[in-house]
């Protein structure tokens, strides 16, 4: 074989190996390439594209992959949304909502539950109810859930600034998988308000039996005395027909206040409310108390303008006015003075009746408006009082979508203020003029 054949050969063999071997690194980078785009979907980053050139067979699965990568941005688009459907309905609910994984840890709490444990859900994740809220009953109730596999209900108390009674459920959640230990979801619910009412309600009954059994019970012994002894002394006879009398009376009062607080409660409509003069309104309520202010030596001091003019319902304002100035003529010494300032100023009328009597304690004070409350009840029921008076105040200031407040000192009396919103007068249309 001629030298120069053998010298062509070798070059031809030298640049075809060449060639190959820049194929191989140009595949092997693409193939890296492929790699790397591989590994970072594999990151979540689902944004980058896979681009690469070559063989048919290297394009195709660059594309592939670039549809894997539109799906799965396409799922992470719609679990977002859904995370963010979950987030909004829990942030709106009102129910405190806790979830609990297998190690009863949080997972997640939502806002209405760190309002109701006064803690903050954001700080919350990856602690235990018993590190993070400290209540163990609680912590007792998520644990029972989860080793029974049953729904727990129970009422739990939280001690805050203030007691919440919390209405707790609480049902097992599987969370990773049915092998590993359940968690908990909890629901909770401030039954506060409920547990206040229903004492309310009980207090109701237990007092109006009692307020009620008195003057029945004088009634009936005066009555049987009277049966018995027929032919009697009849001085004592009319002195008894008198009490009878006067504990008659008394459950009429109890009972038409009842009927007036009923009435109050139970109105579906607004109260019709009328345009008056302020000084009208005391002149009436003065007739009506004006005789027993005279027989005690009080003096009933108006600070009022009396050509002022407010709205509202005249009867029922009255009847506030009525009962303040007859609570300051019981409780007032004798040969004092009842002061009583009615002003009208921007968008309110405030009434004012202020008294120097023995004053409330402050204990009492947040319960004065309850039915049948009373601070001292053996001198309430001698001055006559059925208890009641001051409920109904304050359920016509909020009928008027008013209100009343107290404030007073033992030893120096009380001033009892009632607010009610007076609304624009409204401009009257063509047809009116």
């Amino acid at each position: 074989v001629p030298a120069t054949s053998l010298v062509a050969s070798g070059f031809v063999a030298m640049t075809l190996g060449a060639a190959l071997l820049r194929l191989l690194r140009s595949t092997d980078d693409r193939i890296e390439t492929i790699e790397a785009s591989v590994r970072r979907l594999a990151a979540g980053e689902l944004d980058l594209p896979v681009a690469t050139t070559g063989s048919p067979e290297l394009l195709e699965l660059a594309q592939e992959l670039d549809r894997l990568a539109a799906g799965l941005r396409s799922r992470r688009a719609v679990t977002e949304d859904q995370r963010r459907q979950i987030d909004g309905v829990l942030s709106s609910m009102i129910e405190g909502v806790i979830v609990l994984d297998g190690d009863q840890r949080i997972d997640s709490m939502n806002q209405a539950a760190g309002s109701l444990l006064q803690v903050a859900p954001s700080q919350a994740a990856g602690r235990t109810l018993l590190e993070y809220v400290r209540n163990a009953q609680l912590h007792d109730v998520a644990l029972l859930a989860a080793e029974t596999s049953r729904p727990v209900e129970r009422t739990i108390t939280v001690y805050r600034e203030r007691p919440i009674h919390l209405q707790v459920h609480a049902t097992p959640l599987y969370i990773e998988s049915p092998d590993r230990p359940p968690g908990s979801l909890l629901v909770m619910s401030d039954v506060s308000r409920i547990r206040q009412l229903e004492t309310m309600r009980k207090d109701f009954v237990a007092n109006v039996s009692h307020e009620l059994r008195t003057p029945i019970t004088a009634i009936k012994g005066f009555v049987e005395t009277l049966l018995d002894e027929p032919a009697g002394n009849p001085g004592q006879a009319e002195r008894f027909m008198r009490i009878i009398l006067n504990q008659a009376d008394r459950l009429h009062l109890i009972i038409e206040d009842l009927l007036s607080l009923s009435r109050l409660e139970q109105a579906d409509e607004p109260i019709t409310t009328t345009r008056f003069t302020v000084g009208h309104l005391l002149d009436s309520a003065l007739e009506i108390c004006g005789h027993r202010a005279t027989e005690r030596g009080i003096t009933i001091r108006p600070h009022v303008d009396s050509a002022a003019s407010a709205r509202g319902n005249v009867s029922l304002l009255e009847q506030v006015l009525v009962n303040l100035l007859d609570n300051a003529v019981k409780y007032s010494p004798p040969d004092s003075v009842v002061d009583v300032f009615m002003r009208v100023e921007a968008d309110t009328l405030t009434i004012v009746v202020g008294d120097h009597g023995p004053g409330i304690r402050e204990q009492d004070l947040p319960r004065i408006f309850e039915r049948f409350y009373r601070t001292d009840r053996a001198r309430s029921r001698e001055l006559g009082g059925t208890g009641l008076g001051l409920a109904i105040v304050k359920h016509i200031a909020q009928a008027h979508g008013g209100e009343v407040t107290v404030e007073s000192r033992l030893g120096e009396g009380s001033r009892f203020a009632v607010f009610i919103p007076q609304a624009p007068e409204r401009e009257p249309t063509s047809e009116a003029r």
